[in-house]
């Protein structure tokens, strides 16, 4: 009769429960962790531009500028952990191609590219998954300590180079820091896609 009354009161508190651990995101161990869903910096007005990346040996990575806190379109206002980044891609060819790519923040070397990496970088996502045309697509899990007022780059690389099964990443005009920029292997030898145009993104921290 004990047994059966004890999983009677275990029955009536599961709803309470639940309801207390909605907001949270459980981990390993039972550890609790807020969701990274706030929006920080960000470029998101129309598309107008896209440009290519993982279509050949020299354009394997790409990068976009920024200045923390002051996008066009974000409401940071203080120092955050960026944690995922969405970012608007296009496949050249809709559910075709092995390679992956991943996101990762990096310094400015004060000549307008990229220098080192922040923290760590994304998960990786398979480009054979992404839809035809212009998709949001969210890469999880990096974590990069940003500093408000700090200029930096939201990099994107893929695993490899495909003449037919390459990514478009699209662009916007942009009234601050405006500044696109590729290279072959994140070697430092990078090159002007645009110096007048902003790579579409929304960084978020929980």
């Amino acid at each position: 009769m004990r047994k059966y009354y004890l999983l009677t009161i275990l029955i009536l508190l599961l709803p309470f429960a639940a309801w207390s651990w909605m907001g949270t995101i459980m981990v390993g161990g039972g550890q609790t962790v807020a969701p990274c869903t706030t929006a920080q910096d960000a470029e998101t007005d129309a598309d107008s531009l896209a440009y290519d990346f993982g279509k050949t040996s020299g354009d394997v990575w790409i990068a976009t500028k920024f200045v923390a806190g002051n996008t066009d379109d974000g409401v940071a206002t203080a120092n955050y952990t960026a944690c995922s980044a969405a970012v608007q891609l296009e496949p050249a060819v809709a559910g075709s191609g092995s390679e992956t790519i991943r996101a990762c923040i990096y310094s400015d070397d004060a000549t307008d590219d990229p220098n080192a990496l922040i923290g760590s970088c994304s998960d990786t996502v398979t480009i054979s998954s992404l839809s035809s045309g212009s998709n949001t697509v969210s890469f999880l899990n990096m974590s990069a300590s940003l500093t408000d007022g700090t200029t930096y780059w939201l990099v994107l690389y893929t695993s490899g180079y495909h003449a037919t099964n390459y990514v478009k990443w699209w662009s916007e005009n942009s009234e601050t820091t405006a500044y696109i920029t590729y290279d072959g292997n994140g070697s430092g030898d990078w090159a002007e896609y645009s110096t007048s145009r902003s790579c579409k993104y929304t960084l978020y921290s929980e």
